[in-house]
């Protein structure tokens, strides 16, 4: 992705049709994570199996109120989610959360998660 709004837009689309290996692959090899739960994970196997656990659920998220800041490859982001899914009794579930991420522009012009902590409030 060469866009940071068009990798923001692939990371939705991916976890709603429930693409884990779409998404896993938006992040460098060495990531570091931090589930909307708190918990940290190092490198895309963590994140895979995170992830994983995640799609069961069948969720569906928007990620809205993007903001971006970019300096040469590096660039700083945040975002507020919200995600549906229903739970083992078939209710309804709403979560909100938000996410800052740092992403690295690759050497082919992609850009690609290197920090995304989904557990933060970002206000």
């Amino acid at each position: 992705m060469t866009d940071i709004d068009k990798l923001y837009d692939a990371w939705q689309e991916r976890m709603n049709s429930g693409d884990l290996e779409g998404l896993v692959d938006l992040y460098v090899e060495d990531v570091y994570y931090v589930n909307p739960d708190g918990v940290a994970l190092s490198g895309k196997a963590a994140v895979r199996t995170d992830l994983a656990g995640l799609l069961a659920l069948k969720p569906q998220i928007v990620l809205g109120n993007r903001r971006h800041m970019v300096y040469e490859n590096i660039a700083l982001t945040t975002n507020h989610w919200r995600m549906n899914f229903f739970n083992a009794d078939g209710v309804k579930q709403e979560l909100t959360g938000g996410g800052i991420e740092v992403m690295r522009k690759e050497a082919d012009g992609g850009w690609r998660y290197i920090i995304d902590d989904a557990s933060r409030s970002a206000s």
